[in-house]
């Protein structure tokens, strides 16, 4: 069978790596430890008018996730923030072009966040800020600034990006981080709790995450991590186009080699846009994520977004919305719903909405000539649905002998020129 495809899993990363630190690392004084903040007022905007999506109610039509279009002129106005239910966020007065608002709604109801620049008809991609942008602590969540200019104003003097603990976070900037008056473009620095785990085990670090992002200015450090309070281990970061020292690691001694073995640190190389645009997906088949009741199936939509019905799948939806998209030879847009923080009460009592659950495996049949985008979709397998398997994805492209091929939460055969991409979790319950 040929095969060329290009699949990007990110369940956990767990890759060797090198980051180069030594005897010049600054110290921790270097960069005010304290992450950038709204103006309060601009918090106060942005929190008054965060509206209850309400339990149980449908989110139709897509995009199931935060979607911000850029500024209409170039004069510092902000961006406009869509939200799943087809309203606009109200970002009047922000310091970052609406962007930190986007952020902190996303954080608050697990939407994944999709910023447009430069494409999609779009010719405007500058955001003009007058602040940081900070990310909260987060787990599972997908983050994607297409063909976009975060151009940081002489205010932002920290950081132009702080990125507090992840889990199992995917974030992709392409375009450029443009921070001269910074002392980092972009400060790691986990000090809070992850959502879920964090109230579980007490996680405070950035671990099973992958950080993409094409070209940084800054006055000081292109990217600085500190590891004061928090871990940094088993995440990729891929670095393009870096207008200053990079990856400055505090403290240095001695943890700085666990650090180097369990992080991988590469030069970016290509990067692809989104391939779609979110408000406007064509020739594809969207899934969105459940709503109400636990096991409840998804919204699966044709490329017409005529709604399919899918009430006795025992895929959630997913198998049905594969099914139709090799059919029809189209693309497929899977999206998910990560943690509501604003709902979370202890570790054991957090909203399941959002999440798939399989009374079977996946499979996908022959595709060729086409992308699987499933962003930030966490799927539940009981174990003894699927034979008590332990497989999660399986790639295969032989026969398997005697024709049984072991039961698995999703399965791959043959594919051509598909560009495969699934950002989130699968786990047996």
């Amino acid at each position: 069978m040929r095969s060329s495809v290009l699949l990007v899993i990110l369940f956990g990363l767990a890759a060797p790596g090198c980051l180069r630190s030594g005897s010049d690392t600054p110290s921790a004084s270097a960069i005010d430890d304290s992450p950038p903040q709204l103006n309060p007022a601009v918090q106060a905007v942005s929190e008054a008018t965060i509206p209850d999506p309400g339990a149980g109610s449908r989110i139709f039509p897509p995009p199931a996730a935060v979607v911000v279009t850029p500024p209409v002129a170039g004069d510092g106005s902000p961006g406009q923030v869509h939200l799943p239910d087809g309203t606009l966020l109200v970002v009047a007065g922000s310091a970052t072009a609406g962007l930190q608002e986007a952020i902190n709604y996303a954080a608050n109801y697990g939407w994944d966040l999709f910023v447009q620049g430069a494409v999609n008809g779009y010719t405007n991609g500058t955001y003009h800020l007058s602040a940081g942008l900070r990310i909260p602590p987060l787990q599972g969540k997908a983050l994607r600034f297409d063909n976009v200019i975060l151009d940081f104003g002489p205010q932002v003097t920290d950081a132009g990006i702080t990125f507090d603990s992840t889990m199992i976070v995917d974030f992709k900037l392409i375009g450029e981080i443009r921070a001269p008056y910074a002392k980092a473009g972009v400060y790691f620095f986990p000090h809070g709790l992850v959502p879920l785990d964090g109230l579980r085990s007490g996680v405070k670090s950035q671990v099973d995450s992958r950080f993409h992002l094409a070209k940084i200015t800054a006055k000081t450090y292109g990217v600085y991590f500190n590891r004061e309070l928090g871990g940094i281990e088993n995440n990729s970061y891929y670095f393009g186009d870096i207008a200053a020292p990079v990856a400055m690691v505090h403290p240095s001694a001695p943890t700085s080699s666990i650090f180097e073995s369990h992080n991988e640190v590469v030069a970016a190389g290509a990067m692809n846009l989104t391939p779609f645009d979110p408000l406007h997906p064509v020739n594809a088949v969207v899934v969105m994520p459940p709503v109400g009741a636990v096991a409840d199936p998804g919204v699966v939509l044709t490329p017409e977004a005529a709604p399919v019905d899918v009430s006795a799948s025992v895929t959630a939806g997913l198998q049905e919305a594969i099914d139709l998209a090799a059919a029809r030879q189209v693309n497929l847009i899977v999206y998910g719903r990560g943690l509501q923080i604003k709902y979370i009460v202890d570790s054991l009592h957090f909203p399941r909405t959002g999440f798939y659950f399989l009374k079977r495996g996946l499979r996908f049949p022959t595709m060729t000539d086409q992308y699987v985008q499933m962003y930030n979709v966490t799927i539940v397998t009981p174990v003894n649905a699927l034979l008590e398997s332990t497989v999660g994805a399986l790639l295969y492209n032989e026969p398997i002998i005697n024709g049984n091929l072991p039961e698995a939460a999703m399965t791959i055969t043959d594919a051509t020129h598909v560009d495969f991409e699934i950002t989130g979790q699968i786990y047996g319950m």
